[in-house]
């Protein structure tokens, strides 16, 4: 499954576990939350190549850029559909 796919997937299941945004504060919120989520991944330092650890961390890395990118392009439609309160 190509990136891209991933991600639609993500922003669809989001949208039916928890609807729209309300509000443009509840959209930087989840953000900052999944931003410092992959924050904390990638301060637990680097490995070796070979490393198996590596693949665990890359793997999850992968999955909180794919979160944020979800609930951005969730965000940008919502706000271009008029779906959010600007508060």
């Amino acid at each position: 499954m190509k990136n891209i796919e991933i991600i639609a997937n993500e922003i669809q299941t989001s949208k039916e576990k928890y609807g729209n945004f309300n509000s443009t504060h509840e959209i930087y919120g989840v953000l900052k939350e999944e931003v410092d989520e992959f924050f904390d991944v990638v301060k637990t330092g680097n490995y070796k190549n070979d490393d198996e650890e590596k693949w665990v961390k890359v793997d999850r890395m992968k999955s909180e850029l794919t979160q944020i990118a979800a609930i951005a392009l969730r965000a940008i439609d919502e706000l271009e559909h008029s779906k959010i309160n600007w508060i």
